[in-house]
């Protein structure tokens, strides 16, 4: 009987069918199989793992039938999990802040499965293409309905975009960039951006009517 590999052990061939030539390991290996690691941490250290269940027997199999064992692969842990807690109140932002949860949890699967570079800068390129535009709604908005604070919130916007635009460069020179820290950081960036910045200016449009 084929012997079922686990969740982990998946992720980790993937990883190295992607940077294993050979004897030749490639630069940023050992970086994928890490965020591998931590992405499975949740698992690894309490939470059990699913059990083997046996399929039925099929009446027409044959007079000899052996059970085949199938083990559910979970999918690895969302980088984000969206949650009510991020709601700013405004159908239209919270709608574009789940795109950008999505975006980030795909860049974030994307690596833990070793994709290539040109699908990681792909999807690193969409990310940072919603992000200015949804900036730019925002920025509309705050503009439109006189928030105190629009002069202060762009000029974070500014330096966000920047500091991404700087991570898409060095991914292209530099592959192996896409690291278990930048998703860190962009996982901060935006949750942080919420909560602290975006209720902010939410809170200003909700009570001029804007929902």
């Amino acid at each position: 009987m084929r012997r079922v590999l686990s969740p982990v052990n998946r992720c980790v061939l993937q990883v190295a069918k992607r940077f294993v030539d050979g004897n030749n390991l490639q630069e940023g290996m050992l970086n994928r199989v890490e965020a591998v690691i931590r992405a499975f941490d949740p698992l690894l250290t309490g939470c059990p793992m699913p059990t083997a269940t046996p399929t039925r027997f099929r009446p027409n199999a044959g007079a000899v039938a052996a059970d085949q064992i199938h083990m559910r692969t979970p999918a690895p842990p969302k980088l984000i999990a969206w949650s009510g807690r991020y709601s700013v109140g405004i159908s239209r932002i919270d709608t574009q802040h789940q795109r950008l949860v999505d975006l980030i949890n795909e860049l974030h699967a994307a690596m833990l499965a070793g994709e290539g570079d040109s699908a990681l800068a792909k999807i690193l390129d969409g990310l940072a293409g919603y992000a200015v535009s949804h900036f730019a709604t925002e920025e509309t908005l705050m503009k439109k309905f006189g928030y105190p604070g629009y002069e202060q919130h762009k000029a974070e916007h500014d330096k966000l975009a920047a500091q991404v635009k700087l991570l898409i460069e060095k991914s292209r020179a530099h592959p192996t960039a896409l690291t278990p820290e930048v998703m860190t950081f962009l996982q901060r960036w935006l949750v942080g951006h919420i909560i602290n910045l975006d209720k902010k200016y939410a809170a200003h449009l909700n009570a001029a009517g804007v929902t």
